[in-house]
């Protein structure tokens, strides 16, 4: 490995003129200066980041201090903060100190020995004392450690009593609390919060309050033995979502069905909330920007040494799932979303070189992933939280069997999706390349998706927000569902792909089309394009979207993100555009999600791996401001 010698060797200079060039320290001229790097670059120096520390007292070291790394909240939270250190040029370091006190004064007395630039720190056991000892800027969060260090929190004890307050909302009569730990302060005034509504109430008993001490197996135990004592409680507030997992367990281990007999919630709304049976109901934290604000303003205290100390307390909101509300309650408050369309597998493989025709050629990779553009348009509008029913088909085979079941795993009936005897699911053989790309398509029973089948779907259509369709399904359906709509009043979004003429009467009834700009070009040589211009939303790629209203043409820009694979990104557009406009969100509005939505969805391998939820698209679009 090379050293500040070899480099001044190497240029033919003292080793300070090479410090100063590395440095950016003191004069050195341009000739010197070119001579310097270029031994660098020849020499794979690296410089001595812990001398340089020494030199400068800086290290350019931001460590995060969390006392439980198993909980999913503080990796979240992690996420975020990193995020912010890395764009400012700093290394971020996360130390997990299992609650113990001397585990983290070793990390902090560590950490200060090779200069680290500041500590953000979720702590409930750092006194004044220990406090004395720390010499650098430090941000406490999600936790008060001292009215003397600058903190960012939320508004625990008020989430936890408008927590209690829902559950009191959809019927809950005896409500019990699981509590975090007592020498925490956010457990405690959420265990306050719980109380502020509950303490006056002739049933309550201080039995309705067992601590989980924020952990899955502990809240499970204390809920296994809340519900058997006392089998009248049918609600419970847990002080985290972890616990809240944990009491859902508990519920199903004791065959308690939840939420018919027991309703439950947590707090903090972590991903994890999502996938578990049921899915839980929560008062979600801003979790990505309570992070990026503990970073901000430990940046500013370094940067500026300012020690004036910075308090932010965030607002907590209800996030409803199933956990409290039956399935078809749930179902009957999200917008209705109905999509006729295309059921594939997509079959891809990857090669270094696109076969000329007669020539065969060694692939790479060999995957499939479920595609078609009527089933990633529905898992696009799913995701945005819509009600998304598919009439469609697939084949009597494995293929279709998978397809079916992925669609169903993202929430989306699939009651009107037939299996058609003997025929083959539809399939897309993908040929991908470096920067090109060839397609197969074989409709297999996307082509017996035929106005018979829709016909027997008509309930479905009339019940329906919005229709969705595509041109991967005969044309005569197209046509026989657009007049089944306008019979219900119904709107019907059509986005014209692939590319074929289209009737008169499917121009005139339709309420908006979504065409890519190629698209658009064949759609103005229709004689009657003028009538129907303003129908077209037009998406432009990475230039954004374009869309009349009023008479006026209005431009949504692109947005600026990582591209790995584009292939879902108009179909996620379109689901997510109807998602929006089914809920009754006004056109300008609407197509900024859409448009969000799509670029999101670019970041990831495969159309619908990358589709964002709703509140991915509204973060990103918060954090674009």
């Amino acid at each position: 490995m090379a050293t500040i010698r070899d480099v001044a060797e190497f240029a033919k200079v003292s080793t300070a003129t090479v410090s100063r060039v590395i440095n950016s320290n003191g004069y050195v001229n341009e000739e010197t200066k070119w001579r310097v790097n270029e031994a660098i670059e020849q020499l794979n120096y690296f410089p001595n980041d812990v001398a340089r520390s020494l030199f400068k007292g800086r290290s350019k070291m931001i460590a995060l201090l969390v006392p439980d790394i198993t909980n999913p909240f503080f990796p979240e939270l992690a996420r975020a903060i990193e995020d912010v250190t890395n764009q400012h040029g700093y290394t971020f370091v996360l130390c997990n100190t299992d609650n113990d006190i001397d585990k983290k004064m070793g990390y902090l007395s560590a950490l200060q020995q090779k200069s680290v630039d500041g500590f953000i720190i979720v702590s409930s056991s750092l006194t004044e004392d220990y406090l004395k000892n720390i010499q650098t800027p430090i941000v406490a969060l999600d936790r008060i450690i001292s009215p003397e260090v600058s903190s960012v929190t939320v508004n625990n004890r008020d989430g936890a009593r408008k927590a209690v307050k829902y559950l009191k909302s959809v019927g809950c009569s005896r409500i019990a609390h699981i509590a975090g730990p007592e020498h925490v302060d956010n457990a405690v005034y959420r265990m306050r919060g719980f109380l502020d509504e509950i303490k006056h109430e002739k049933w309550f008993d201080s039995s309705y309050v067992l601590s989980g001490a924020y952990n899955f197996e502990k809240a499970r135990e204390a809920a296994v033995n809340l519900l058997t004592k006392n089998p009248k409680i049918d609600g419970i507030f847990a002080g985290n979502d972890l616990m809240g997992a944990g009491v859902l367990n508990a519920a199903a281990s004791l065959d308690i069905n939840v939420p018919e007999d027991l309703a439950v919630i947590g707090f903090d709304g972590i991903s994890m909330s999502e996938t578990v049976t049921p899915a839980l109901t929560t008062m979600a934290q801003p979790i990505y920007d309570i992070g990026t604000k503990a970073a901000e303003i430990l940046i500013e205290h370094i940067s500026t040494r300012y020690q004036s100390v910075m308090r932010e307390e965030f607002n907590v909101r209800l996030i409803e799932r199933e956990s409290t509300l039956r399935m078809e309650d749930l179902m009957s408050a999200k917008p209705k979303v109905c999509i006729i369309g295309s059921i594939n597998m997509d079959l891809n493989v990857t090669t270094n070189k696109m076969p000329m025709q007669g020539e065969t050629v060694l692939g790479d990779k060999f995957f499939t992933n479920p595609g078609g553009k009527g089933a990633n348009q529905a898992v696009a509008a799913a995701r945005m939280g819509a009600d998304v029913n598919v009439i469609g088909a697939v084949g009597e085979d494995a293929f279709g069997q998978k397809l079916r079941q992925n669609l169903a795993n993202e929430g989306i009936r699939t009651e009107s999706i037939e299996t058609i005897a003997d025929v083959s699911t539809g399939t897309a053989t993908i040929i991908l390349s470096e920067n090109d790309n060839r397609i197969i398509v074989a409709p297999g029973a996307n082509n017996h998706v035929t106005p018979e089948l829709v016909a027997k779907q008509r309930e479905l259509i009339e019940e329906s927000d919005i229709i969705l369709m595509q041109l991967e399904v005969p044309m005569e359906t197209i046509v026989s569902t657009v007049k089944i709509a306008e019979a219900s009043d119904v709107q019907v979004i059509l986005n014209p792909a692939p590319f074929q003429p289209l009737p008169e009467s499917v121009l005139k009834k339709t309420a908006y089309m979504t065409p890519n700009e190629i698209e658009l070009a064949s759609m103005k040589e229709y004689p009657m394009y003028e009538s129907i211009r303003q129908k077209m939303i037009v998406t432009r790629g990475g230039k954004g979207v374009t869309f009349v209203e009023n008479g006026a043409e209005n431009v949504i820009g692109g947005h600026c993100v990582q591209v790995t694979d584009t292939t879902g990104a108009g179909d996620t557009f379109n689901g997510a555009l109807a998602g929006e406009l089914a809920g009754g969100t006004n056109l300008p509005d609407a197509v900024t999600m859409a448009n969000a939505a799509a670029a999101l969805s670019v970041s990831k391998l495969g159309a619908q791996s990358g589709m964002p939820s709703k509140q991915d698209v509204q973060r990103f679009l918060q954090e674009g401001k």
